[in-house]
């Protein structure tokens, strides 16, 4: 579905929106393992024929919420999607910028450290010496692979559903090299005080 022409041209329109420059655009485009356009509910009607699954489909991506981007566990399996307004709706000021599944139709993510890319990646390039670039959000980290990959830094950007994810996904990063025998030192922000 994501290779579709109206995908690609609902993907544009959102990055577009947010001030990218063309090439950016171009290259969160091209990106496509990085985000999903989510199936219409006469798609999910028609082709999932698991009651529970297609429940699951029709909860996740029902109104606007078509642009969906895969959150991994540690290990590497999508555990749920972040899902975004592509459309008008993304540039209002009212309501949410962003949805992750509803835990009560994913209740296997209670606990744990879910990431937007792969870690086994961030590991094996930091690994090979490279960096590794952490950032928060969806949007971020689709902009962040584009900059990496279009400005020819090397390394593996790895980005986090929110504030607090950084420094677990940093941690998990780190307790995986000092299983190879590497070590790294984990700094980070501290999040201003509400």
């Amino acid at each position: 579905l994501s290779a579709l022409p109206d995908a690609i041209a609902t993907v544009k329109d959102w990055a577009r929106r947010r001030g990218w420059p063309e090439r950016i655009v171009g290259a969160v485009v091209a990106d496509k393992s990085a985000w999903r356009l989510a199936p219409t509910p006469a798609a999910i009607a028609n082709t999932v024929k698991d009651d529970e699954a297609r429940r699951y489909l029709l909860e996740v991506t029902r109104g606007s919420w078509r642009l969906m981007v895969p959150q991994r566990s540690a290990h590497g399996e999508v555990i749920a999607y972040r899902r975004r307004r592509p459309g008008k709706a993304a540039a209002s000021a009212r309501g949410p910028k962003s949805l992750s599944t509803p835990s009560k139709l994913a209740p296997w993510t209670a606990g744990v450290t879910s990431m937007f890319g792969v870690l086994a990646e961030a590991v094996e390039a930091a690994a090979r010496g490279e960096r590794i670039y952490i950032v928060e959000g969806e949007p971020d980290w689709l902009a962040a692979r584009a900059v990496v990959r279009l400005a020819g830094l090397g390394g593996v950007v790895l980005g986090s559903p929110g504030s607090d994810a950084i420094v677990k996904i940093a941690h998990a990063l780190r307790d995986q090299l000092a299983a190879r025998g590497i070590t790294i030192e984990v700094w980070a922000p501290k999040d201003k005080p509400k």
